[in-house]
């Protein structure tokens, strides 16, 4: 429930000791109820992960022990405005990790299941391109969000080698996503865009604070690589986005883009 401490912390990342989970409000029973379960919780993780076979070899190893496993982001469920009313799109999510997914639940967004998505460095993204592609060529749905996650935890991980991995994997799914959609017969008009919530660097292994870059195309135009509409960027990162046409914008201002430039495409 609402009014707890964001702890325990994960202490690969914070170096720091666990912390002990309290209601901030002494006088709210859910809130005293619900941090007793977390620190209940917090100590049998730590009692059963010492015994565990995987830690057992990992002492013969030599290897620091995996101790606690993270419980984070208690807060209440929010009660927004369902996006398919908000913004009159049939939507659809597939995002295995599980705080995406709960704001999906939240703004009464579908959360396909996806046989092979596990929101980790083993997710199979030919399997998420191929939901993809196959429910946007629905009527059920006209709009489609996909999220990855483990460029994100190759950052939190500090390996740079796996993120450029992951990221050239993207770059062909992407690039399947567009040939498949294009190839679509019914004519159908797909407007396409990339982004990140966040950068995650290497350096730092946690969030920070840059800019995001965001590239929005109309697909066809993506696919036969025709440039009237587009400006001068030619690579999504960082730098190349702060020369881009949009300019820097917030964040709540994405899906009124969106629909504006879809609507001009039409």
């Amino acid at each position: 429930p609402e009014g707890l401490y964001p702890g325990p912390r994960c202490l690969l990342f914070y170096s720091k000791l666990l912390l002990t989970c309290e209601a901030i409000d002494s006088n709210d029973e859910d809130a005293v109820h619900t941090s007793k379960v977390v620190n209940a919780l917090s100590k049998e993780f730590h009692k059963q992960l010492l015994v565990h076979d995987v830690n057992k070899e990992r002492a013969k190893e030599g290897k620091n022990l995996a101790n606690i496993i993270l419980l984070r982001g208690a807060g209440v469920r929010i009660q927004p405005t369902p996006f398919a009313e908000r913004y009159n799109l049939k939507p659809f999510v597939i995002a295995p990790t599980a705080i995406i997914g709960g704001l999906a639940m939240s703004l009464g967004m579908p959360r396909l299941q996806v046989p092979g998505a596990t929101g980790d460095y083993h997710t199979n993204l030919d399997k998420k391109a191929d939901a993809l592609v196959e429910n946007l060529t629905k009527d059920e749905y006209d709009f489609g969000f996909l999220h990855i996650k483990a460029v994100d935890d190759c950052g939190h991980d500090g390996n740079v080698a796996l993120k450029v991995e992951f990221l050239e994997k993207i770059d062909k799914m992407v690039a399947s996503i567009l040939d498949r959609l294009h190839s679509y017969t019914d004519n159908t008009q797909f407007t396409f865009v990339i982004t990140g919530d966040h950068s995650t660097t290497c350096c730092s292994k946690d969030h920070s604070c840059e800019p995001v870059p965001f590239a929005i195309c109309d697909l066809k135009n993506a696919v036969t690589d025709n440039r009237a509409q587009a400006d001068k960027v030619v690579e999504l990162s960082e730098v190349a986005a702060g020369a881009g046409a949009l300019g820097r914008f917030p964040g709540p201002e994405v899906m009124q883009l969106v629909l504006k430039f879809s609507k001009l495409q039409s």
